[in-house]
């Protein structure tokens, strides 16, 4: 009896530990015109999945240039923008610890949780025509 009861309160101390993925939609923002002079704004998504169900925090790197201003590069060529946490675009996604930027949280399970990421290109850019990219790397903490 006493034999069954320890491995009974072994096996309730055994924590489970969580599994989680992400999967990264990129905001894509297709052609910017700077005549037009208005922001020129876009979508992504980060969707997390855990195994059993876990709480998350997603920060995003600066990528070109910092948390105030992100930048995509053609070349030698930059052009502004930014990566936000909410649809007014007045929150800058980041690490949670720089230039006033946050990070988005929550709990997931199997079913995926989508967290969209709001994309702003501000106007009236004086940029020269090509192929701007930038690359942002998204940390899963659980």
């Amino acid at each position: 009896m006493r034999l069954a009861l320890a491995l009974m309160l072994a096996l309730a101390a055994r924590q489970a530990l969580a599994a989680c993925t992400a999967t990264a939609v990129p905001v894509i923002f297709g052609a910017y015109n700077p005549v037009i002079g208005q922001d020129h704004d876009s979508t992504g998504r980060v969707d997390i999945s855990c195994v059993p169900s876990a709480g998350y925090t997603i920060s995003l790197s600066t990528g070109l240039g910092t948390y105030s201003t992100r930048q995509m590069a053609s070349g030698p060529d930059r052009l502004e923008y930014n990566l936000y946490t909410t649809f007014a675009r007045n929150t800058v996604w980041g690490d949670g610890i720089t230039g006033g930027s946050l990070t988005v949280g929550g709990t997931a399970g199997l079913t995926p949780t989508s967290h969209t990421v709001y994309g702003r290109i501000p106007g009236k850019q004086a940029v020269r025509t090509g192929a701007y990219a930038d690359t942002v790397v998204v940390t899963v903490s659980f």
